[in-house]
């Protein structure tokens, strides 16, 4: 009977996360999605990412016959995995059945179905996350925790920001927990000093399947942070006379990062784009952090930068349209053909997705997902005070979802840039911790309320 009642959840639970997709007429498209496509495909590794998410859509479009597979297989891998940490921090034969009901309030309410409903990498970030709760939480030694390890390494290594990013929370939480700042509970202390221990080898590992593609790509990344972050053009104020090439384009460097690296008309193409400014860029990459005063201009930009990402987020940041003779449709035509009809005659092909000046439905979309994580935050925050009234596993999984949306935009603030996309992947995190507990103090004052008084119990 718990089995059916689990496996009901998480069909219905599925089906809701493909929401936004089924909206749409199609799974959501990006800029990226045409890349990855031909990466998978190709079997080529691209210059500015790794090959993984690419072998995954192949394989999971069961070699082209169909891209549902990949929306599905990414809203699947969501479900199970909230389901199942809800099993874990709020006990009982109807915890499919919370975790079923919360995962469709945030399918209606929260950006999670926007990005399981897309084609990107970006719901592996929440994906590598919840299998990081579930290993601290409830899984025992065992083929399954092995599994688990499997899905940990192959959702780190869709996306060159996970490496940084989880290096980051998981080495925090290690010395949080060496510091006995948050308990071992469940488990020995030595139990999960080795699951932490595995997963930052793993997430050393997973360089091995992005090395050549960071290599290639990581000094114009963060060259195009330090240029929306403002350190760039105080530090050529300072080194200009040293003859750098970028120094003959200032005035024409664009605001932001994402335009310095993708637009054609930047200068960063006329220097000669990702293999051309390896060696000025990285030489003055050093040069920022060779003196006192340039590093603390990277320590200020970074904290800047943190708090413009912690509150942008979002959906429909770069759907665009993707008509015929563009780089995605060109892909989805060589290797889906048979999706390019579906395609043509979705939303987003209609160009229903595109934030535009008007108030339309993305921007009602917007705007909804703000206010459920403005409200979400207070609660959180009464649960963290609330702490002698939920299980230890329930005050260390919040303390642990904030922590990681904060290293979210760290990360990608100050390493990438600050756009509501990087920050709309996880934010949907927060109302789901909120849920779960808010689930464990009712649970926590029915049973208190169940128990008889003390004369009574003697």
């Amino acid at each position: 009977m718990q089995i059916t009642r689990s496996l009901i959840a998480i069909v219905v639970s599925t089906l809701f996360l493909c929401a936004a997709a089924f909206w749409n007429g199609f799974p959501i498209l990006y800029s990226d999605t045409g890349t990855y496509i031909s990466s998978g495909f190709g079997l080529e590794t691209p210059f500015d990412r790794p090959i993984t998410y690419g072998v995954l859509l192949r394989m999971l479009s069961l070699n082209g016959l169909t891209i549902w597979g990949a929306v599905i297989a990414q809203s699947l891998l969501v479900s199970g995995l909230v389901i199942r940490l809800v099993n874990w921090l709020v006990p009982s034969k109807n915890a499919p059945i919370y975790g079923m009901v919360i995962l469709i309030i945030l399918s209606l309410f929260s950006t999670v179905s926007w990005y399981s409903s897309q084609l990107i990498a970006d719901i592996f970030t929440s994906i590598s996350f919840l299998v990081v709760l579930n290993l601290f939480f409830g899984l025992k030694e065992g083929w399954k925790q092995a599994l688990f390890y499997l899905l940990f390494f192959v959702s780190i290594a869709t996306h060159m920001g996970h490496f940084s990013q989880f290096l980051a929370f998981l080495t925090l939480v290690l010395v949080a927990l060496w510091r006995n700042w948050i308990p071992s509970y469940p488990f020995k202390k030595r139990v999960m000093y080795g699951r932490l221990g595995m997963l930052i080898v793993l997430t050393g590992l997973s360089m091995l399947t992005m090395g050549s593609a960071l290599a290639k790509s990581k000094h114009a990344f963060f060259m195009g942070a330090m240029l929306e972050n403002g350190v760039l053009e105080k530090l050529l104020d300072e080194e200009c006379d040293q003859g750098f090439a970028i120094c003959e384009y200032r005035d024409e460097l664009p605001d932001e990062a994402w335009r310095f690296i993708w637009d054609e008309s930047s200068p960063f193409y006329a220097m000669g784009d990702f293999p051309g400014t390896r060696e000025e860029f990285n030489e003055i990459i050093n040069l920022s952090f060779s003196k006192p005063k340039y590093l603390a201009w990277h320590v200020e930009a970074s904290l800047k930068a943190t708090g413009r990402q912690l509150v942008s987020f979002g959906v429909a940041d770069g759907n665009g349209r993707f008509e015929k003779g563009s780089t995605v449709w060109n892909a989805m035509n060589d290797h889906l053909p048979r999706e390019i009809p579906s395609l043509e005659s979705s939303r987003q092909y209609d160009r229903e997705l595109l934030v535009g000046e008007e108030f339309g439905v993305v921007e009602a979309l917007n705007s909804l997902y703000a206010l459920v994580v403005v409200l979400s935050i207070p609660l959180l925050l009464l649960i963290v005070l609330q702490w002698r009234k939920i299980s230890p596993s329930v005050r260390r999984s919040v303390v642990l979802t904030l922590l990681f949306v904060l290293i979210n935009a760290w990360v990608n603030g100050t390493f990438a840039n600050a756009i509501p996309r990087l920050g709309g992947k996880v934010i949907w995190l927060l109302p789901m911790m909120t849920m779960i507990g808010c689930l464990a103090l009712l649970r926590t004052r029915a049973e208190r309320k169940d128990l008889p008084p003390p004369h009574e119990a003697t």
